[in-house]
């Protein structure tokens, strides 16, 4: 295929470690690694830049470089998102989701919806996956803290 053959959409035992509730509800590979991007900037549709608050990474200027949650809205908000009521499909809308260590409420991770309803995540330097909300909730992941939307253009 296009994606040279390489695993893309193979199960993965270690991932199946990392988040025990994959395994149960599905997920799907669907991507190669990549170091390129993160979850941040796959969530705004950028695959060639790893965007974090962490000085080594880009940042917008005019947010607060902090791990926080007001600054991860502060954020999405600069992308025309606002704060969601709920995590439903709407067929006029793109969500996203920011997963927050509960105890020290630092973002951890953000997903984003697509069409079916499901959610597709950047795995840090690993790959793309498709999942349910809740599937990567727990150790590692967290919790989600917040839905936030824009109406699609």
């Amino acid at each position: 295929g296009e994606n040279g053959g390489k695993d893309v959409d193979k199960a993965n035992p270690r991932l199946e470690i990392k988040f025990p509730k994959i395994k149960d509800v599905g997920y799907k590979i669907t991507s190669n690694e990549s170091k390129k991007y993160n979850c941040i900037s796959w969530t705004i549709g950028r695959d060639d830049i790893w965007i974090w608050p962490d000085p080594r990474f880009f940042w917008p200027v005019n947010i607060k470089r902090d791990e926080g949650l007001a600054s991860f809205i502060d954020f999405y908000q600069l992308f025309g998102y606002s704060i969601s009521e709920n995590e439903e499909l709407e067929t006029d809308y793109e969500k996203i989701a920011i997963y927050i260590n509960p105890d020290t409420e630092r973002i951890i991770h953000a997903a984003k919806q697509i069409e079916s309803g499901k959610w597709t995540s950047k795995l840090g330097p690993y790959k793309d996956i498709e999942h349910t909300l809740d599937s990567l909730t727990g150790q590692d992941y967290g919790i989600v803290a917040i839905i936030m939307k824009r109406k699609i253009r």
